[in-house]
């Protein structure tokens, strides 16, 4: 579908030079949710929706790029280790040798469960990734021969010495691909800093399995904070970039294996949290690659010590031995995910003239990607879209919350707009009226036989207990069409743990079957 847009106005110096603009366009045009549109008005120009962009990073971000939207460097780092971990449990459970090993482990050990736990945990997929065996100490006597296997062993020569002793086929080969995956945890990537906003929109977008509330392509739930991360003067998005691209339509962009939110000011350069994982070598790296930037084309000066923290509040007070110093930190957010604080360990270095307090809202404005206005973060519902509620009116589950979008299904009951879910699993068939209703509107009634003999306001626990047991329970949207009673009657439930009983009043509604119609009971026994 070709989008006809309004005029380019607010095209300016950056957005002239910006590379890559058919890609940004198709994006936002792809995953930007035009599709919940209700205005009849056209969508702003690339331009006009670039301006809060193109003056946020025109304050000092694009000078300390010396004139660039992406620097690429070589990079050689480590791999995380769940990276690794993975690479080594798709070895493992694919592996010949794995397979016998493990036959051979259920016949050698017998019913010894603890025994056949200690010899699974030394094929251990997280083991042979350290190539360290990390579970108790256990002996065990194959033949004539003892073999021991002690906490701190390498499990790769325990595994040979069993192999060779049991005549379990397939070690050699299992030993070169455990070697294989275990000396390739050191790789050579490009680490990228980027202020080209289109590596903002797909901060959490990636062809490698992970993302985050941030993410557009599934909707995340704070992905309207890419927007404000774009459009702050103070936020560099850095990331190593994968060897493949991550496809969209006919374009395709950088493809993020890991990434992070850096904080650049004249006072401190600071991580916010990587993703998928954290990494310090990683953090540690981008800060200095800023360092040497800023220091180089913003005339800024920084202490070289990289300090890491772990602060459990946004808002947050540390002391620095080596410099004598407390320093009070407090970092704000509007519609953005504040991940300063929640426990996250975060790296940073002090400018050299750092004051006691540094405190900074990090966002830049939101800014709706279809008209192109600033709208207070309050006044967008959720931030969970890119579209103001002028250009879209959103539809929310009146059971749930959840918003709906236009490709959801969604269903109206009891003048309620109820998701698919909400739909199938909370609602009743009402067998007065005929009609299903949400449960929460509706009543719960118990028809009793007329056996019962209350007057139905006294008699025994076991009394009540005996004919509710034996009848039938219904919903119904319209109870006063009834001839409705109540039974109030004590009850007794044991915790969980068996050690107290709890007692507590109930009450049962009920309707005699005497007092109800034969279709009506008809209808109770056919539902």
């Amino acid at each position: 579908m070709k989008i006809i847009r309004k005029g380019d106005k607010g095209m300016g110096e950056l957005f002239n030079k910006l590379p890559n603009k058919k890609e940004l366009q198709a994006w936002i045009e792809t995953y930007g949710e035009y599709d919940d549109v209700t205005s009849y008005d056209v969508p702003a120009s690339l331009g006009h929706l670039m301006r809060l962009w193109e003056e946020a990073k025109s304050e000092y971000l694009y000078k300390m790029f010396g004139g660039q939207f992406i620097i690429e460097q070589d990079f050689t780092f480590e791999k995380d280790r769940r990276e690794i971990e993975d690479s080594m449990f798709e070895m493992v459970t694919n592996n010949k040798f794995y397979n016998e090993y493990m036959a051979w482990t259920r016949n050698f050990a017998g019913n010894d469960y603890s025994l056949r736990c200690c010899l699974a945990e030394l094929i251990h997929y997280s083991h042979l990734t350290i190539n360290e065996y990390e579970g108790e100490t256990f002996s065990i006597n194959i033949g004539e021969s003892r073999v021991t296997v002690q906490k701190g062993c390498k499990p790769s020569r325990i595994l040979g010495k069993i192999a060779k002793l049991a005549n379990i086929d397939g070690y050699e080969d299992f030993r070169l691909a455990q070697s294989r995956i275990f000396n390739d945890r050191f790789s050579k990537g490009k680490l990228c800093l980027s202020i080209h906003p289109l590596d903002y929109m797909t901060m959490s977008d990636n062809e490698y399995g992970w993302d985050s509330c941030m993410n557009w392509r599934s909707k995340g739930c704070y992905h309207l904070g890419t927007v404000e991360m774009m459009n702050s003067p103070m936020v560099v998005v850095a990331y190593i970039k994968g060897n493949k691209n991550m496809p969209f339509g006919r374009c395709e962009w950088n493809s993020k294996k890991w990434r992070n939110l850096f904080i650049v000011t004249k006072d401190i350069i600071t991580g916010i949290k990587g993703y998928p994982y954290q990494n310090t070598d990683f953090d540690k790296a981008c800060i200095k690659a800023l360092q040497a930037l800023a220091e180089k084309n913003l005339g800024y000066s920084y202490n070289d010590t990289v300090y890491e923290r772990t602060f459990s509040d946004a808002e947050e007070t540390a002391y620095f031995e080596d410099i004598d110093e407390e320093v009070n930190f407090n970092f704000l957010t509007y519609c953005m995910y504040n991940d300063f604080g929640n426990d996250n360990t975060t790296h940073f270095i002090f400018g050299l003239n750092h004051p006691s307090t540094i405190e900074c809202c990090y966002s830049g404005p939101a800014e709706c990607m279809y008209c192109g206005s600033i709208v207070d973060g309050e006044d967008f519902e959720e931030p969970d879209t890119v579209i103001c509620p002028s250009c879209a009116e959103h539809i929310y589950c009146d059971n749930c919350g959840e918003r709906l979008y236009s490709e959801d299904t969604y269903y109206t009951l009891d003048d309620c707009i109820m998701c698919e879910e909400c739909y199938l699993n909370h609602r009743e068939y009402d067998p007065v009226d005929g009609e299903y209703h949400m449960r929460d509107n509706m009543e719960e009634i118990t028809v009793i036989e007329d056996g019962a003999k209350l007057s139905l306001t006294s008699g025994t626990k076991e009394d009540i207990q005996k004919y509710i047991t034996n009848s039938k329970t219904f919903f119904t949207y319209y109870p006063e069409k009834l001839p409705i009673k109540h039974y109030t009657y004590e009850r007794t439930s044991r915790s969980i743990w068996g050690l107290d009983d709890y007692h507590y009043t109930d009450t049962c509604t009920y309707v005699l079957k005497s007092d109800i119609s034969e279709d009506l009971w008809s209808e109770i026994m056919y539902h």
